[in-house]
């Protein structure tokens, strides 16, 4: 396994795959957690607005703050020296809100969830997951770059300076506002859950 020693070579070995992978682990661990809940209902907010009831605000809302909160977090994160492990159970918890809320709106609507699943969680879940792996690379590569530079004295690690973190930060934050939008116009098209 070939170390990585610079902050460039990080940024040329980050790998979706890694990010993927912790996801379908939180799927999973979701997934048994939601079945294992028996008639209680899964609420790592993620998809919470199914629950109260069929709004489009709601869901634009609600989609928004999840997606804000977990960016912020993210953000903050990366202006740690340490903050990568922190960052990967970040998206540990996204993936098991995912597979959770999947869960157990099979547990509760037996087969007949299958096509609000399929129209309107997955798509969302999809988006939310684009946003929160975009959110967390973007924290890893800031994290690695003070650890090298604290530690080793690597200049190259100060490439990512905060004015173009902070970019980054504020483009994310508009970009999870448009997947809200998104959520809420597939909620508008497909109705909500209980309809479909």
């Amino acid at each position: 396994m070939k170390k990585i020693s610079t902050y460039k070579e990080y940024k040329k070995g980050t790998g979706s795959i890694v990010f993927v992978l912790i996801i379908a682990a939180g799927i999973l661990i979701g997934s048994v957690t939601g079945q294992a809940l028996h008639e209680r209902k899964c609420d790592l907010p993620l998809f919470g607005s199914f629950y109260s009831g069929f709004t489009v605000f709601g869901e634009i809302r609600d989609t928004f703050i999840y997606l804000f909160l977990f960016i912020t977090l993210a953000f903050l994160i990366g202006l740690s020296a340490i903050g990568q492990p922190f960052a990967l159970m970040q998206l540990l918890y996204c993936g098991m809100s995912i597979g959770c809320f999947t869960a157990s709106m099979y547990r509760l609507y037996g087969k007949s969830a299958f096509l609000p699943v399929l129209l309107v969680v997955l798509p969302k879940a999809a988006a939310v997951t684009v946003a929160a792996v975009l959110a967390v690379r973007e924290s890893l590569r800031s994290s690695l770059g003070l650890l090298l530079y604290y530690f080793r004295g690597d200049t190259e690690s100060r490439q990512l300076s905060l004015k173009l973190y902070c970019i980054k930060y504020i483009v994310l934050v508009m970009l999870s506002l448009i997947f809200s939008a998104a959520a809420g116009a597939v909620m508008y098209v497909f109705g909500s859950v209980g309809r479909l």
